[in-house]
């Protein structure tokens, strides 16, 4: 784990997989909760929209919601979502959390890494980190690839093209998504194991 000291008042627990980043949702380890955030940008003088689901450890579902909100340009946008998963961590009280997010940039640039993210990103990120410390939020952030972030896209785009207000969504219509990952997480752990 790693300690990020941003504007000398600030500290943030960041972590992230070494290893390949993952291409499916993966548990984690027993109880730690697990939010996946993601976007979808068109342009600038389009709406964004941000995705979030919220699992236990052991995938079942807690919650899901989505955002709206305006970016410049779709790093801009992927810092606002990470900016919206942490304001939503703490309107759910969550005190211990590990958002996942398929931004390479924007987790170096937490992890105190170097990025060559702009500076508009970095002050949203910087917004990020000061609400999680004034909330007493711990997050550790991983890196997971599009493909392992699927949930959380398919609500960004419901968001992006269908509404202002944020959402939080009902399981029904989620349930087909939610059996989805977990169908084809049992089958990459039956391939990995033969």
């Amino acid at each position: 784990m790693v300690e990020k000291l941003t504007n000398n008042s600030f500290k943030l627990k960041t972590t992230s997989r070494e290893t390949s980043p993952s291409s499916i949702w993966i548990p984690q380890n027993h109880g730690i909760l697990k939010m996946n955030v993601d976007i979808s940008f068109t342009k600038a003088d389009c709406f964004i929209g941000i995705g979030f689901i919220l699992r236990y450890s052991n995938g079942l579902f807690i919650c899901a919601s989505s955002d709206s909100g305006l970016a410049g340009n779709v790093e801009e946008a992927e810092c606002k979502g990470i900016l919206s998963a942490v304001c939503r961590g703490t309107s759910l009280k969550l005190k211990e959390v590990i958002i996942e997010f398929d931004c390479r940039g924007a987790i170096n640039y937490l992890q105190g890494k170097d990025s060559n993210i702009s500076w508009t990103a970095n002050n949203v990120l910087d917004e990020a980190i000061h609400t999680a410390s004034t909330f007493g939020l711990t997050i550790s952030f991983s890196f997971c690839l599009r493909t392992g972030n699927q949930f959380a896209h398919l609500l960004a785009g419901y968001a992006q093209t269908s509404s202002l207000v944020p959402i939080l969504f009902n399981i029904d219509w989620l349930l087909s998504q939610i059996c989805l990952d977990k169908l084809f997480y049992n089958y990459m752990k039956s391939v990995d194991s033969e």
